[in-house]
């Protein structure tokens, strides 16, 4: 699953950083909202699934953010796994 934005992206030097709670990228001063959460929460429900989340951002290009799940949980699932691309 993957989703994009074109927003102003994250520098090579904050990535690490992104999944840890309350860090933002962002000052706050730069009208971006947010309590730098969001993604620490989505890597504690992806890892408890063994599945797997990266980031990739260039500033002025934006953002990706993709999970990957291990193609054995899928095996079995009632309903076809559909990717999720964009928003």
């Amino acid at each position: 699953m993957t989703v994009q934005d074109t927003g102003p992206g994250i520098g090579a030097d904050m990535l690490p950083h992104v999944f840890e709670r309350f860090y933002r990228a962002h000052s706050g001063d730069d009208g971006q909202q947010g309590n730098g959460i969001g993604l620490a929460i989505a890597k504690t429900i992806v890892d408890a699934h063994d599945a797997e989340i990266s980031v990739e951002s260039q500033p002025g290009v934006g953002t990706m953010v993709r999970v990957s799940f291990a193609r054995r949980l899928l095996i079995g699932a009632s309903a076809p796994f559909v990717g999720v691309s964009g928003l």
